[in-house]
């Protein structure tokens, strides 16, 4: 792994629970979660301001799989010190799997 690569993982326990978050982290963290989640004001992500939250559609393959919640940080302002992105779906193993692979 080079330092420099974005990476994603589930940042929520495993099991029962009423949302799941998937941090997305690194350079192109912003432009990566743009390509799955849609913001409901049709803005794209990296127009918003640092530690916003954007309510919008969460793809997989080009079809809504759920609605949620983005949050943007750009680095050095954030848990990594990278750019960021944290995506808040709705809870399970199986979906937060699936936003993951998205």
């Amino acid at each position: 792994m080079n330092l420099n690569d974005t990476v994603a993982a589930i940042s929520t326990p495993y099991g029962r629970g009423g949302i799941a978050v998937i941090r997305i982290s690194g350079t192109d963290a912003i432009d990566v979660a743009g390509r799955f989640f849609v913001p409901y004001s049709e803005k794209k992500l990296n127009e918003y301001k640092c530690s916003n939250t954007v309510h919008g559609r969460i793809l997989y393959n080009g079809a809504q799989i759920d609605d949620g919640l983005a949050t943007v940080f750009y680095g050095p302002k954030s848990f990594t010190g990278e750019n960021t992105v944290e995506i808040s779906c709705h809870g399970g193993i199986a979906l937060a799997n699936t936003v993951l692979e998205s």
